[in-house]
């Protein structure tokens, strides 16, 4: 609905969406992709802590948290209102920054694609990876996991900044992603959660 909006409004020449890709080029709505990227990470971690307090909590996002081991379909489970206020996140930066319809859905393919890997309930990532920067870097599967697990910790979905930075990341995170991957046998996924 708010795309459909956005659209129509940038037509009209109401928002700074444009239509002509010559008139920036390619090598811009590349620019612009990365940059909705970048925004959409900064906006979902905010918001998410937002939809985690009480009152919101209990209004929308519990919908999304009703199963404590998620799958690619918990990343499709969510209140029709969290959507829409989620999808809100775009239509600040079609009034700042001019934007073409290509970036856009190259975003939401990518965004759907990272929200669906991060409810997989299993660690794709070599266990390797912990030593390298990325890690400190990007979330993998193993962060959104405990997030389902304990639910006031591990906001972010895509980059692991202001989990790190504001002291949101569950202080067992480290060692949980490195046992799970010592400890993880191929026979089942249940290697991802730690025993109560």
């Amino acid at each position: 609905f708010v795309s459909a909006c956005l659209f129509k409004l940038g037509k009209a020449g109401y928002t700074k969406v444009y239509f002509d890709i010559n008139k920036y080029g390619t090598g811009y709505i590349v620019f612009t992709t990365a940059v909705l990227i970048i925004y959409w990470d900064v906006y979902y971690y905010f918001s998410h802590r937002l939809f985690h307090t009480d009152k919101l909590y209990k209004m929308f996002h519990h919908i999304h948290h009703k199963n404590s081991r998620p799958t690619p379909f918990a990343a499709l489970t969510f209140h029709p209102m969290e959507a829409f206020i989620s999808s809100f996140f775009f239509v600040g930066i079609c009034f700042v920054m001019e934007i073409h319809p290509i970036s856009y859905v190259a975003f939401l393919i990518y965004m759907s694609t990272i929200n669906t890997v991060g409810h997989l309930g299993v660690e794709i990532m070599p266990k390797w990876m912990i030593r390298m920067r990325l890690y400190k870097i990007l979330n993998f599967v193993a962060h959104h996991n405990q997030h389902h697990q304990y639910y006031h910790c591990n906001y972010g979905i895509l980059f692991n900044f202001f989990d790190r930075f504001l002291g949101t990341n569950h202080e067992s995170y480290d060692k949980y992603y490195e046992n799970l991957l010592e400890n993880n046998t191929g026979e089942k996924n249940d290697y991802l959660y730690e025993r109560s």
